[in-house]
């Protein structure tokens, strides 16, 4: 009986180490797709801050066109989002008209 104790014993801490192990490699996988989703945040901002300048750009320059020159002095709001959630990646509607 104290055998099978001692042998039950053995086998639950290898386990218990391999479990260890386990979670210890998922926590580093975990941390290394937390940097990676940041790095993917901010070049989706840099991104949006790129697209309302070329937005802005287009906007001024066929306003600007109608009336025979073409200025590029203007100021983005770089804490301007785009309409859609990241989370969700669902694009909002936008009226264009």
């Amino acid at each position: 009986m104290e055998d099978t104790v001692q042998d039950l014993e053995k086998k639950w801490s290898q386990r218990e180490k391999a479990l260890d192990k386990q979670l210890h490699s998922l926590n580093e996988q975990l941390a290394a797709k937390q940097a990676q989703v940041e790095g993917l945040v901010i070049e989706i901002h840099l991104m949006e801050i790129e697209f309302e300048r070329l937005n802005a750009r287009n906007r001024i320059g066929r306003s600007s066109s109608e009336k025979g020159f073409v200025s590029f002095d203007y100021t983005i709001d770089p804490c301007h989002k785009l309409p859609f959630h990241i989370a969700s990646w669902q694009f909002a509607e936008v009226d264009t008209t």
